[in-house]
């Protein structure tokens, strides 16, 4: 654990990955690990908002206006869960489409994924027992959320290694200064770990300040890590071309 903590500190810093390991293998483990590491970071900064799950659900509660046990209800203004980019809305006054969202409820159906089903009957729906246990509920939850979470950003972020690393290859590969492959995939792999620790920090407490600027299968991606990601990656080449240029001329 302590060589590992090391490794994380060394990838921080552009100068140090000449000590880092090039096996791509061993970077790609590296990277699994921080973002794991990530995960448990946003988890302890999201823990205490669980708590707190009860006063949200009583809040989107609030927003129906009427609901009695032979069915018939309303809301004020349609229900969104997030705010931004939601998963889940709830709108009971029109004939809304379905989009992005992965669950719809309108006066007359419910949409889930590719499927839909009719509201025939749905009694007692202003229950607040169902905030009281919302807390504790997502308590349990959180965990199978922090494991989702592992595996989307996983895909992403060896995506984003995948593409950059390829582009510098071939960029370099055109200098006097060419690497192989394998090494240069491997700084990638590494160089991402400023991008997962801020990421996952800053999804438990609001991302809109990283500047998010695209947006695939609920997955997005951010101006500020993705510029911090490339510095920490071109420095690091930048950095060796001066040591060389400094043996070369020691040599000399």
């Amino acid at each position: 654990m302590q060589d590992y903590l090391k490794d994380v500190a060394r990838c921080l810093n552009p100068v140090a990955y000449g000590l880092l390991n090039k096996n791509p293998l061993n970077a790609l483990t590296f990277m699994l690990k921080t973002t794991l590491l990530g995960i448990i970071i946003f988890g302890l900064l999201a823990f205490p908002y669980a708590f707190n799950l009860g006063d949200y659900a009583r809040a989107k509660i609030d927003l129906f206006s009427k609901a009695s046990i032979d069915g018939e209800f309303s809301t004020t203004k349609p229900i969104l869960i997030p705010e931004n980019n939601p998963w889940a809305v709830i709108d009971l006054e029109s004939n809304r489409k379905k989009g992005s969202e992965e669950l719809l409820i309108t006066k007359n159906t419910i949409y889930f994924g590719k499927s839909s089903a009719e509201i025939s009957e749905i009694k007692e729906l202003k229950n607040h027992k169902l905030a009281r246990y919302a807390g504790i509920i997502g308590v349990f939850v959180l965990p199978a959320i922090m494991f989702w979470i592992w595996i989307v950003f996983s895909i992403k972020y060896l995506a984003i290694t995948l593409i950059t690393g390829t582009l510098a290859w071939i960029a370099i590969d055109l200098t006097r200064w060419r690497m192989p492959y394998t090494i240069i995939l491997s700084r990638s792999m590494q160089a991402t770990t400023i991008m997962i620790l801020i990421e996952m920090a800053s999804m438990a407490v609001g991302t809109k300040y990283l500047l998010p600027f695209y947006y695939i299968w609920r997955v997005e991606f951010y101006t500020i890590t993705i510029i911090a990601y490339l510095a920490v990656f071109l420095l690091s080449f930048l950095l060796a071309k001066r040591n060389i240029n400094k043996t070369e001329q020691l040599s000399a």
